[in-house]
């Protein structure tokens, strides 16, 4: 045989066996039986029946305390005839304890109607309240007399004995120790050792395949250096339903500090680490006793009671929990003892708060429940693969005491079922603990602070639905306060059995994360105001946040992977921000966690919550245009991104057009939406504006700002940018100065064009951006910074960037890398307008807040060449160029209107030149006129780059 087994006495090490009953010696009412019916050791002892109560009680000789170590009381014995003796509710076979033999207690725990004859171990807690008193009753710190008693209804007549008994033992179980990997402890040798008739324990015995258990299994020895392998499968453990204490029904794997082996397994597993399947099931369970009747529930008296039937007759014992199932509102509620038994009254002590009800048919379900308690520290290996625990009271892995810091733990396919609590302490960090797809169901139900959450993650960290679930159950707890947790992919239906989903204990470093959480229905957990779905201890302690994991794939059309693309997620609340930024590795992937909502106590029964809206998904990798689109985040998500080439791109290498130059590019923000910075218009202007000056209606009251830029014409006729407007806008018709400067001007009727965003476009080597510049400084950016600073304004890029391109400079036409536009917000309705470029030639509109557009003017160089003279004066040569028509002007419009008066190149050659407000490609005719020659007249288009025109000259022969 493998396995050591011995008879304990709790912590107090060996059992105490009072008697083998070999002997009668210190009997009374017995003789010895000789007729070799004993079930342990050599003989029995045994009497004739009579006519009533036959006593049949050993004296130990000295007091033992039955309150220490949790003792309980096992004697055997057996009656001839189970008919002859009266039912359970009066007596028949009850057990004897006293302090002398005349002041005792009995406690009834069988009879005709539960006996079924043969030899059985009784076992009681002697702090179970007792049926019958005789005397002073017995004082529970000095029992010496233990035995049985048979009330019978009649004697036997002739010599033949029918009343036995034999061994008695005070303990509590058994200790189990020995084995090895090749000859592992089983259930079965634990069963042959206790039965075995130099034993005959009572502990554990086997009935339909099961084994059945009325006391402690520890495994392992704190006292003795003793090593243990006990594992074993295709098992099914039942703790009795007997009258024993709450605590001591348990398996407990322990171990010595210098143990060499302490393992202990139940259920087999095939494959290894993740890919690990629990097989050959073992089974521990508690005993059930139902009863359905008619039931009537009383909140103020914590009472069950009943009309007719007997609570005691169906087996209802004192000390065990019962379930309610049938009614309207005390359905599934679970307490934790019954301390008052009565044939038609059950008096409750603790759990939950029965609601007034009934009378209504419902059912009862009571159970000794058992615990497991794996929280010895020197425990080298816990493995439990495909086992089903049942009914437990509590479940410890490590405890709320004592962490399993060096103990191999693997805990695969094994559900927890009608559990109190299980309690999780593993701190091991090599080998990590192996969890796989673990249950625990229907845990108590109690509800709002009185919970018990079905798992105690005393040891922080985080727990993955895959690892453990949650079912029918309030959820998760830590009473050690302190720390951090995380909860993953676990399932909060919004019934009052799954509430509270989380239980936060009154510490300011209490948080909870609950990612990737679900209702069930592909949507958000239910989480009101209250504290039903998540308890705060406190008032003012403790947060959890909701979190959900957002994973990329970054690749081009072609499949792909882009490395070190910027990915970002924008929310609108509660403001306007970057809320995640990361990079894709090689394999194009990245994964961020968002902030979905974070939620804190505010008083004794109420919550807040601070709730962030996802707004979009953007995408930047320099070469690659922006990718955008809009996000909803309300379970984990997957984004796939195909980043196409950038066109407009001219700047080969990425450092150089991320580098700030000389002068960063500076972003302005409006002070508020009606202050936003505005172009304008002016005409009829004398004296000089200077950028820098306030522009304002005369007099000031009106509308003002600083004047940013002239970005075309001058002060006398031209265009402006605003900026730190106020609240007021131009109107038509106003007036304009700049306070005292010596500037006057009328404003255009109109002209105001409102914009959110000031983009200041920045020096490089001291010289001012061009648009291209500035188009490649803002993809560089974008995909380079990691992460994007806020501190320089470019999260307000990604931010409040044009929905479709993801930054507010947009290539206007894939022909056309050279040609932009500034774009509107679309969600935001902000426009954004540029200042300080070297030019704004290749900038096509601008796009307002109010989403009309406005195309910035920008000066073209008009030349007419080619006039030669010889002694003629110059101001004889005319130059016009009228607009035609397909132009942004009127047909007819004069352009031009000049003398040639600039010399060039060699003596005697000159041009005509003038600046040309550019908006738009214009058609027009010139003209040019020269005293003595044919008259020049040619077409041409005004662009972007202006327009150069060589005139030729032709003698006029009708010229005198």
């Amino acid at each position: 045989m493998a396995v050591t087994v011995a008879f304990i006495d709790g912590t107090n090490g060996t059992g105490i066996t009072l008697s083998t009953a070999d002997a009668v010696t210190n009997w009374t009412g017995a003789t010895i039986d000789g007729n070799v019916v004993q079930i342990q050791g050599a003989d029995c002892v045994s009497v004739k029946q009579v006519t009533g109560v036959n006593r049949i009680y050993y004296n130990y000789g000295s007091g033992i305390d039955m309150t220490l170590y949790d003792r309980h009381f096992y004697i055997w014995g057996m009656a001839a005839s189970s008919g002859k003796l009266f039912g359970k509710v009066s007596g028949g076979i009850r057990i004897f304890m006293g302090t002398t033999a005349t002041d005792y207690d009995e406690w009834y725990v069988d009879g005709s109607d539960t006996y079924l004859g043969g030899w059985k171990c009784f076992v009681m807690d002697i702090n179970t309240p007792s049926n019958h008193t005789n005397g002073t009753g017995v004082t529970k710190t000095s029992v010496q007399y233990f035995g049985l008693g048979f009330n019978c209804l009649s004697g036997f007549t002739g010599n033949n004995k029918t009343l036995f008994v034999d061994a008695a033992r005070v303990g509590s179980g058994l200790m189990i120790t020995g084995g090895s990997s090749s000859d592992t402890g089983k259930f079965s040798e634990i069963y042959a050792d206790d039965t075995s008739s130099s034993n005959q324990y009572g502990i554990i015995r086997r009935d339909a395949g099961a084994y059945i258990v009325q006391g402690e299994l520890v495994f392992g020895d704190t006292a003795a250096a003793t090593s243990y392998y006990f594992s074993d499968n295709n098992a099914t453990v039942i703790f009795d339903d007997k009258q024993v204490s709450s605590t001591l029904y348990k398996i407990k794997p322990v171990a010595h500090a210098s143990a060499t082996t302490s393992q202990f397994q139940l259920g087999d597993k095939v494959g290894t680490g993740t890919s690990s399947i629990g097989t050959k099931a073992v089974t521990i369970s508690a005993a059930s006793i139902s009863t359905t009747g008619s039931f009537t529930y009383s909140a103020s008296a914590k009472t069950i009671t009943r009309s007719t039937g007997s609570f005691i007759t169906d087996g209802i014992k004192a000390g065990t929990s019962i379930r309610v199932a049938g009614t309207s509102n005390n359905d599934g509620v679970y307490t934790m003892t019954i301390t008052g038994l009565a044939d038609t009254t059950l008096t409750l002590s603790s759990g939950d708060t029965l609601v007034d009800e009934g009378p209504v048919t419902s059912t009862l379900t009571a159970s000794r429940r058992f615990s497991f308690d794996a929280s010895n520290a020197n425990l080298k290996n816990l493995y439990l693969y495909g086992t089903t625990f049942n009914r437990a009271s509590t479940i410890n892995l490590g405890s709320t005491a004592t962490a399993l810091s060096t103990t191999t733990v693997e805990i695969v396919d094994t559900t927890f079922s009608d559990t109190n609590e299980v309690v999780k302490n593993i701190t091991t960090s090599s080998p990590a603990p192996l969890y796989l797809r673990n249950k625990i169901s229907f845990s108590t139900s109690k509800a709002g602070a009185s919970a018990i959450a079905a798992l105690n993650m005393y040891d922080a960290g985080s727990v993955d639905a895959g690892a453990f679930q949650v079912i029918e159950s309030p959820k998760f707890e830590s009473t050690a306060t302190a720390g951090a947790h995380t909860v993953s992919g676990h399932t909060f239906t919004d019934t009052s059995i799954n509430k509270p989903y989380i239980t936060i204990q009154n510490s300011a470093s209490a948080v909870w994360n609950m990612d990737n959480p679900t209702n069930g229905s592909s949507g958000r957990p239910t989480i009101g105001s209250a504290k039903a779905e998540l308890s705060f201890a406190g008032t003012a302690n403790g947060t959890v946040n909701e979190r959900y994991v957002v994973t990329w794939s970054v690749k081009t059309p072609s499949g792909t992977a882009i490395n070190t693309a910027r990915v970002k997620i924008v929310e609108t609340a509660p403001a306007v921000a970057v809320a995640n930024q990361d990079s894709t590795d090689s394999g194009g992937a990245a994964s961020s966690t968002y902030l979905r909502a974070l939620y804190v106590p505010t008083g004794a029964s109420t919550i807040s919550a601070t709730t962030h809206t996802p707004a979009a998904f953007k995408a930047y990798k320099y070469a690659y245009l922006g990718y955008v689109a809009s996000a909803t985040i309300n379970q984990a998500v997957s984004t796939s991104v195909a980043l196409l080439d950038d066109p407009y791109k001219v700047e080969a290498t990425e450092a150089t057009a991320f580098a700030d130059g000389t002068q960063k590019v500076v972003f302005v923000e409006s002070a508020a939406d009606n202050q936003s910075h505005s172009i304008i218009k002016w005409s009829g202007g004398s004296g000089t504006l200077t950028a820098g000056q306030t522009v304002q209606k005369v007099g000031g009251a009106g509308a003002t700002g600083i004047l940013e830029e002239i970005i075309e014409g001058n002060s006398t006729a031209g265009t402006g940018i605003i900026k730190t407007r106020n609240t007021t806008a131009f109107v038509n018709g106003d007036s304009l100065d700049n306070n005292g400067f010596g500037w006057t001007a009328t404003y255009t009727n109109s002209s105001e064009k409102r914009f959110y965003w000031l983009v200041q476009a920045g020096t490089i080597s001291g010289v001012k951006r061009t648009l291209q510049q500035l188009y490649d400084h803002f993809q560089a950016k974008m995909s380079y910074e990691t992460p994007l600073d806020s501190a320089d304004g470019w999260d307000k890029v990604v931010t409040a960037g044009q929905a479709e391109w993801a930054i507010p400079l947009q290539g206007v036409s894939l022909g056309s890398p050279n040609s932009f536009k500034t774009l509107r917000n679309i969600v935001l309705n902000r426009g954004w307008i540029i200042s300080g470029l070297n030019s704004l030639i290749g900038l096509s509109v601008y796009t307002a807040n109010d989403g009309t557009t406005f195309t910035p003017a920008s000066t073209a160089t008009l030349e007419v060449n080619g006039v030669k003279t010889g002694t003629e004066p110059t101001n004889y040569v005319r130059i016009r160029i009228q607009a035609d028509s397909g132009g942004p002007l009127t047909e007819g419009t004069e352009i031009m209107n000049t003398q040639a008066t600039t010399s060039y190149g060699g003596s005697g050659y000159y041009k005509a030149v003038a600046s040309f407000n550019y908006t738009s490609d214009q058609p027009v005719v010139i003209r040019a006129r020269y005293k003595g020659y044919l008259p020049f007249e040619t077409t041409g288009v005004i662009t972007s780059t202006g327009l150069t025109v060589t005139a030729v000259w032709q003698i006029d022969p009708n010229f005198i």
